[in-house]
């Protein structure tokens, strides 16, 4: 299990800057995957993330402590077999978790520079661009956060705002949530 800080900011793309986007991505930073992901959100008690790709045999455990609001969070993960993922609910009902948002998503990933960058067409919330950086070292939040901005500046995109963000991730959860007795593999 490792734990870092996630400094990550994002932007909601219309189909427009979608286009703009990618185009400028492939000509500018290196494409590192494109896959198809299924995402189990829990956010009660606390927030807890399974996703995996589809026709893949690995699922990753995200915990993430903090709020949009953050310049950074701080972020532990855990690979484990997509066969544990049935034992990993019945665990994570036992501490309490009773339902979550499933969602699909598309998700093309880049890296520029030092940065990974996802854009995603995710179910419930349209597409979506986020640019992060993960390190251990906490003094490089300020300035890293910071980079990042100037990053959307320079793609002439909006960051979205935190409480917006939370709204579109309530709603979402509102819509697609359900008891994770239901979960199929």
């Amino acid at each position: 299990m490792t734990s870092n800080y996630e400094i990550e900011k994002r932007s909601l793309l219309t189909d427009k800057e979608y286009s703009r986007i990618t185009k400028y991505l492939k000509d500018n930073a290196k494409l590192i995957s494109s896959k198809n992901l299924i995402t189990m959100l829990f956010k009660e008690p606390s927030y807890i993330r399974i996703r995996y790709e589809e026709g893949k045999d690995k699922a990753k455990i995200t915990i993430k402590n903090g709020t949009y609001h953050d310049k950074a969070r701080t972020e532990t993960e855990k690979d484990i077999k997509l066969s544990d993922v049935k034992a990993s609910l019945k665990k994570l009902e036992k501490k309490g978790f009773k339902k979550c948002a499933l969602l699909k998503s598309k998700r093309e990933t880049y890296k520029y520079d030092k940065y990974t960058i996802d854009v995603s067409n995710h179910q419930y919330l349209g597409i979506i661009i986020e640019i992060e950086l993960v390190t251990d070292n906490k003094k490089l939040i300020d300035k890293e956060s910071e980079n990042i901005s100037k990053l959307f500046k320079k793609m002439k995109l909006k960051e979205l705002d935190a409480d917006k963000y939370q709204k579109m991730m309530n709603d979402m959860y509102k819509k697609s949530s359900i008891d994770i007795k239901e979960i199929r593999i």
